[in-house]
């Protein structure tokens, strides 16, 4: 596993929005960034942290309609980093959110050009920096990916854990877990 570190991070930046404004053009699909904050430090491998934004815009420009738009989030959510990524696309039944991040499936509603793999790395990327991913969706209303990661409180070592704030719970909807 790639080493992780203390990462200063901001989200236009860290979410690539730059990176794939070309894409979003090119797809008429409008990327829109909101943000809690303009930067935040979070324990994490830098390496993964670059594929993880690219890699879920990527997903939800494919399965957007032209001219809709991709929100993209993030916020302070107790000791977490919030990231959501949400569009108004195909969305997935519930097989298919079950098999999301399955290596190489993909959807019934799969776009040319996708490997199946984009996904299955998101979750490594989440699992791997000890984060959470939850997949909110239904067919024809689009779906909405948020990521939770732990937020570093400075000092060598030492990640925020505040009493009261744990990572978020679920609310009732179906998690996968995948283990190799």
């Amino acid at each position: 596993p790639a080493s992780r570190s203390r990462i200063a991070w901001s989200p236009r930046r860290g979410l690539a929005i730059d990176d794939v404004a070309v894409q979003a053009e090119s797809r008429s699909v409008r990327i829109a960034l909101s943000s809690s904050t303009d930067k935040t430090t979070v324990q994490a491998s830098p390496e993964a942290l670059r594929l993880l934004a690219p890699n879920l815009l990527d997903n939800a420009m494919r399965h957007a309609p032209p001219g809709s738009e991709v929100q993209a989030s993030v916020v302070h959510s107790g000791a977490a980093l919030e990231l959501m990524i949400d569009d108004a696309g195909t969305g997935m039944s519930a097989d298919e959110r079950t098999r999301a991040f399955d290596r190489f499936y993909r959807g019934t509603q799969a776009s040319p050009g996708g490997s199946g793999l984009g996904l299955a790395s998101v979750y490594g990327i989440v699992q791997q920096n000890h984060g959470i991913v939850h997949v909110y969706s239904e067919p024809q209303k689009g779906t909405t990916f948020r990521i939770y990661l732990r937020r570093h409180a400075g000092g060598a070592g030492r990640t925020e854990v505040r009493s009261g704030t744990e990572m978020p719970a679920g609310h009732g909807e179906t998690v996968l877990i995948v283990e190799d």
